[in-house]
């Protein structure tokens, strides 16, 4: 390797010794800006602030914050409804794709899809990072006792069929 803006001359020892130099430090200051946005990201979910870029349901509302958007949140909750009435991820993403719901990105729904729906804890008004859930400052869309309900179900479901989870479900 030759630099044009260092004189660094890797065919010597002193050159590679100092193009390692760099790299460490290089190395440093990008676990460093990764601590850092670890931190600012703990302290918005600690606050209430908004932890994700889009969520299916809600519309960005300034840079803290969601606001409810109607259409999709029609879909959420039809979701959480039928899986308590049938129980069954893959009845769910049928019944959603006959009515015609689609995803953000204008996806069908399929079971995977339904499953993200129902284990995230925004939709009843509260945020996660790193595996632990915080109060979020915005308007729920369904019932913290709806999610803790889905999240028993889905947990005592999933003891008798389909993977076992890499995440652990969460109640509140």
């Amino acid at each position: 390797m030759v630099s044009y803006t260092e004189s660094f001359d890797t065919s010597t020892p002193m050159g590679r010794a100092m193009i390692g130099i760099v790299g460490i430090f290089a190395q440093l200051e990008r676990e460093l800006t990764g601590e850092r946005v670890s931190a600012a990201m703990l302290v918005r979910a600690q606050s209430g602030k908004r932890t994700c870029s889009e969520i299916l349901g809600y519309d960005l509302m300034g840079k803290d914050s969601f606001v409810i958007n109607q259409k999709e949140a029609e879909y959420v909750r039809f979701c959480f409804d039928k899986y308590l009435e049938r129980k069954s991820l893959s009845e769910v993403a049928n019944l959603c794709r006959e009515k015609g719901y689609r995803g953000k990105r204008g996806k069908a729904p399929n079971a995977w899809s339904v499953s993200v729906i129902l284990t995230r804890p925004q939709y009843c008004g509260y945020n996660s990072y790193l595996g632990k859930v915080y109060k979020g400052n915005f308007e729920p869309i369904i019932s913290i006792d709806q999610y803790n309900r889905v999240q028993r179900l889905l947990i005592r479901q999933g003891k008798t069929s389909g993977r076992p989870r890499v995440i652990p479900l969460t109640t509140i």
